[in-house]
């Protein structure tokens, strides 16, 4: 998340660590190098595939990122109901799409 905001990025970060630490493909939450944003890891299952599964491989990528991605969304707004200085659109801005990619990832074994 580009927060652009250390103070917003800080509170967001314990915040969104109590919402999402109950589910198991949650991992943690990091302030990024700049201070000013969060990386949230996340298990993203890549499933084994084939040549001829390549396609379909893709798709369950995807919505496995997708479904994690719609999480932290639902978690943001839950936050920004308590708060009248935040809104819908600053947490759009805020979201990095850069991950969707599989090549992207940070894999960990």
């Amino acid at each position: 998340m580009d927060i652009k905001d250390e103070d917003i990025a800080k509170q967001f970060k314990r915040l969104l660590f109590e919402r999402l630490k109950k589910y198991n493909w949650f991992l943690g939450i990091a302030i990024s190098s700049s201070g000013k944003g969060l990386h949230i890891y996340t298990k993203i299952q890549i499933p084994e595939s084939n040549e001829n599964d390549h396609k379909k491989s893709k798709i369950l990528y995807l919505t496995n990122f997708r479904h994690k991605y719609s999480f932290v969304y639902l978690a943001c707004l839950k936050i920004i109901e308590k708060n009248n200085t935040l809104n819908k659109d600053d947490i759009i801005r805020w979201m990095d799409m850069s991950m969707f990619k599989p090549q992207q990832g940070a894999f960990i074994p």
